[in-house]
């Protein structure tokens, strides 16, 4: 049985998805083989192949990432929602800080990606191995062979016949290593040296299922390569758990549910999808029409159609189980989501004999990997997948109806009404660029003011306001054309102008606010501005090079009442030895640094060098003198 999660791993440096099923006790993973850790501490640039592993139980699972790289296996950690979307065999370069053992990744790069290979002829090696402290065959050769041959008919007809497993069995063989640490890799590459041993031609098969007496060093009942060509079986041998794993090694991931109690309490479950090989627990069925179409067995050159709906109007579907023509699901455009519905039309017939008849609702993302069965009954504690004759779903944001007219074995009526949804306002974003700004009392200081209107894409461009509480005596002026007259999801920026009344001094803090003239929201941010008398300027000069190569370089750093002033145009003045004056120009950075180098001539006097550094920023100035030796 299975509840989502993914992990990964590998033995041969490839993006896995592994799967587990069975709960047993974690272990702690292995000693034997290759370390799973890299010494040392600190900032990292690895590069190597990606592993990803779904590990999954019946209390749940969880996604894992390792790499390859310096003949270790790295376990990898990304930030939520980080982690790469890449098959197995994907090379990356990955930089970031490793600890005890892991890098946790700031940013990665791809190399070269090993595309999932899903329709056509599959030969796949079972290797049945066990371990030299348990020998047991708990299972024949021949029983696995009759689970293959199930196995092999829920792919053909899974994917309308463009998928061929064609499986063979070696074992069992007793491998030297123990089940007491779950080093799935060691045994792996131990049960393929028994098989070759054993005159088996491991060349001849794209993928292999190592399976073994149940151990409870893994915590885990099946485990699978994602896009990779290892899977795993810890225990019972069944037709759920290998069409799951090879599943992974297809490119599924799991198959979710979006379960609701109310509106307000909605969750996501890992395994929820209760028609789904790769969704709920025991369920043997077949995968939901967004995974079909990811990996080509929906809707892709050959294969069954989906129909995509972009109007009103009253559309069949077809038995979705079995191959022939019409379309074997809708799927609808979510704007606001980045997702498609999905409706398709189960029939108790071939490998969904088992499962729930009738319409069922997704929601498929138009980018990555996740599928979403819906809650039907969001009201209630009873989840509902099914969308009975009758019953209408509604969608008000995106103004989107789903009713079921008709349905049975051989196909399904639904009507679908699509309505322009009303105009949902949202108060608008405003930023400034830059926050805090330095200048002289009386002198008109300028910020950019970026605005965002935040309604929904069904509304009419709004007119906005720009606004500025400034203290008393102060002026503040905005100018913008995009301000009149800017759409929903669009952004402008106005510069506003604010000169302080003369005699001012000090920080003061004032409030921006922009506002929806249409739609009627505000959004408030914070500007401030120094008024000062003066910049405090530091200079330090060096002298670098050999006798006739040598330069002068001027770091400079402008500061006001302590906080640094960006963009404070700086000039440098050297004068030579004799007399001679050579002015260097530059604009500091946003710590209030700047360095101006002169390169010295061969005909250039050697001596005292005496430096002026002048900074000057809306009106307000700062001067430091210093001086610099050229010897010869």
């Amino acid at each position: 049985m299975f509840r989502k999660s993914v992990s990964g791993w590998g033995a041969t440096a490839v993006f896995v998805a592994i799967v587990l099923l069975m709960v047993s006790t974690p272990r702690p993973a292995a000693a034997q083989g290759p370390p799973d850790v890299l010494p040392g501490r600190g900032p990292v640039v690895l590069e190597g192949d990606l592993e990803v592993v779904f590990e999954d139980d019946n209390a749940g699972g969880r996604i894992r990432h390792f790499l390859a790289s310096q003949n270790r296996r790295v376990p990898l950690r990304f930030q939520a929602g980080a982690a790469p979307d890449l098959p197995t065999g994907a090379r990356i370069r990955v930089s970031g800080n490793l600890a005890d053992g892991a890098v946790s990744a700031d940013a990665f790069t791809v190399l070269a990606v090993s595309p999932a290979q899903t329709t056509g002829n599959f030969s796949v090696l079972v290797i049945l191995v066990n371990f030299s402290n348990n020998p047991t065959q708990p299972y024949t050769p021949a029983t696995a062979a009759s689970v293959n041959s199930t196995v092999r008919n829920f792919y053909l007809e899974n994917t309308y016949n463009q998928t061929y497993l064609t499986f063979a069995v070696t074992g069992w063989h007793t491998i030297a290593a123990t089940n007491t640490t779950c080093n799935y890799s060691t045994w792996a590459a131990q049960a393929d040296a028994a098989a070759t041993s054993a005159g088996v031609n491991l060349a001849a098969y794209s993928r292999r299922v190592y399976a073994f007496p149940q151990t409870s060093a893994c915590s885990w009942w099946g485990l699978g390569y994602l896009s990779g060509p290892q899977a795993f079986v810890n225990g019972s041998y069944a037709t759920r758990v290998v069409s799951h794993e090879l599943g992974h090694t297809f490119g599924a991931y799991h198959s979710h549910s979006w379960k609701c109690d109310t509106a307000a309490t909605c969750s996501s479950i890992d395994y929820g999808d209760d028609r789904d090989m790769m969704g709920v627990p025991g369920t043997v069925g077949h995968m939901n029409a967004f995974q079909k179409e990811r990996l080509g067995w929906l809707n892709y050159g050959g294969s069954p159609t989906i129909a995509t709906v972009s109007s009103s109007g009253e559309y069949w579907i077809q038995n979705y189980e079995l191959a022939g023509a019409g379309p074997k699901a809708l799927k609808i455009w979510n704007e606001a989501n980045n997702s498609y519905y999905y409706l398709e039309s189960r029939a108790r017939v071939g490998f969904d004999a088992n499962v729930a008849a009738g319409v069922t609702l997704h929601i498929g993302g138009a980018t990555g990997n996740d599928s979403y069965q819906i809650d039907l009954a969001p009201t209630t504690t009873t989840y509902d997948s099914t969308l009975d004759v009758g019953q209408v779903f509604v969608d008000y944001g995106m103004g989107l109806q789903l009713q079921t007219l008709s349905t049975s074995n051989d196909a399904s009526l639904i009507r679908v009404t699509l309505t322009t949804p009303p105009c949902a306002t949202s108060a608008p974003t405003v930023s400034l660029a830059p926050v805090l700004e330095s200048g002289a009392a009386g002198f008109a200081v300028s910020y950019g003011v970026t605005v965002r209107n935040n309604n929904a894409s069904t509304c009419s461009p709004s007119a906005f306001s720009v606004s500025a509480a400034v203290p008393a005596g102060w002026t503040a002026t905005v100018s913008g054309a995009g301000l009149a007259s800017l759409a929903p999801g669009a952004s402008t920026t106005a510069t506003l102008s604010v000169r302080s009344a003369a005699g001012s001094s000090g920080s003061h803090s004032f409030p921006v606010t922009a506002a929806d003239t249409t739609g009627g929201g505000t959004a408030t941010a914070s500007a401030v501005l120094n008024v000062l008398t003066g910049l405090s300027v530091a200079a330090t000069p060096s002298v670098t090079g050999s006798r006739n190569s040598q330069s002068i370089s001027v770091a400079t750093v402008v500061t006001a009442q302590g906080t640094a002033v960006a963009g404070a145009n700086v000039s440098v003045t050297l004068t030579s030895p004799t007399g001679t004056r050579t002015v260097l120009n530059g604009v500091t950075a946003a710590n209030g640094t700047l360095t101006l180098r002169y390169g010295v001539r061969v005909k250039d006097p050697a001596g005292t060098y005496q430096i002026q550094v002048v900074a000057t920023k809306n009106g307000v100035t700062g001067t430091v003198n210093t001086s610099a030796v050229v010897a010869r």
